[in-house]
């Protein structure tokens, strides 16, 4: 090859490094922007999903521990008809505050509108029962002030009797909306 040619190859090869480092850092940036709920900055509901399999694998690998929190955030829809998207946006943000107030130690995701995921673990794991008592009580405490209300409900890994996270969710959601239930049973008393 000719020193033009040689030339012509390596400032090819040099834009193409360029090129491909470049795309590098925008698949990184668009992958972390994937994790993150845009408005609460929680997980995301794909990062949510990679963490069930991870969770799945534990299990069938026999060391997982973990228990779940299901959230649902209650009245949104009336809060979005009666005052805006703007107000429900703020609604969500504030239920989100309220659970990362609750369980810091673990990760949160938003899985859909205006339900919320919790994974709990560590501290948060080892504390749950007195958590969630707290969390509770909060919630009791927002409903008389007129705040942000959630239903929520939480399920333990059982290696006994759970097959799969799917098992644990199931029971975490059944509860939540039992916590439903009740909370609209005492508005109705009111």
């Amino acid at each position: 090859a000719t020193l033009k040619e040689s030339h012509y190859y390596m400032t090819n090869l040099s834009r193409a490094r360029h090129d491909i480092e470049t795309k590098s850092e925008e698949l990184d940036q668009m992958s972390a922007t994937a994790m993150r709920d845009p408005l609460t900055h929680v997980g995301s509901k794909y990062a949510y999903e990679k963490e069930a399999k991870k969770l799945m694998a534990e299990i069938a690998e026999g060391n997982a521990r973990f228990a779940i929190v299901m959230v649902d955030m209650n009245n949104l829809k009336q809060i979005n008809d009666e005052h805006g998207h703007k107000a429900g946006d703020q609604y969500i943000k504030g239920c989100c505050h309220l659970i990362c107030e609750a369980f810091k130690h673990s990760p949160i995701y938003r899985i859909g509108g205006d339900e919320f995921v919790v994974f709990l673990e560590g501290y948060d794991y080892e504390n749950k029962d007195n958590l969630f008592n707290l969390f509770k009580q909060e919630i009791l405490k927002n409903r008389r002030q007129n705040d942000v209300v959630v239903a929520a409900g939480m399920a333990e890994y059982l290696p006994q009797q759970d097959r799969s996270y799917e098992q644990v969710f199931q029971r975490a959601d059944e509860m939540m909306y039992r916590n439903k239930r009740e909370i609209k049973a005492m508005a109705k008393e009111n």
